[in-house]
């Protein structure tokens, strides 16, 4: 019998269970599916380039969910100094002051991977000749 390992809150490393990892997939794909409903509509209906720009806030929400689920680690939850490796938002604070640097540091890194990713699929398409 396969005995399932117990998920551990491991400081800026793991700060997300099972329940809240599926949250941010499923996070990651409503973005997806925004991200190309959005694209359809922009190219269905020859917008504008600038109309281009809107992309980002779905592709933004959905790096944020798939990276945040990769990496089993919330930075909302990294920057207000709680864990969650339970049960969806059971949520315990981290009393450690290094434990609360390496998670800080890590939702800082995480949000700047969110934003560059996002920054860059927004550029690419907006630079994209227009059909």
């Amino acid at each position: 019998m396969h005995e399932q390992k117990t998920p551990e809150y491991v400081a800026g490393l793991c700060n997300i269970g099972p329940e809240e990892i599926a949250r941010r997939y499923r996070l990651g794909y409503v973005g997806l599916v925004l991200t190309i409903l959005l694209v359809f509509f922009i190219e269905s209906f020859d917008a504008q380039r600038a109309w281009r720009l809107l992309i980002c806030a779905p592709v933004g929400l959905s790096l944020s969910g798939f990276l945040q689920a990769m990496y089993r680690f919330c930075f909302g939850y990294g920057f207000m100094g709680v864990f969650s490796v339970k049960k969806t938002r059971e949520l315990s604070p981290i009393v450690n002051a290094e434990y609360l640097r390496k998670d800080r540091n890590k939702a800082l890194a995480l949000v700047a991977k969110i934003l560059g990713g996002t920054m860059i699929i927004t550029i690419f398409y907006y630079m994209m000749p227009v059909s």
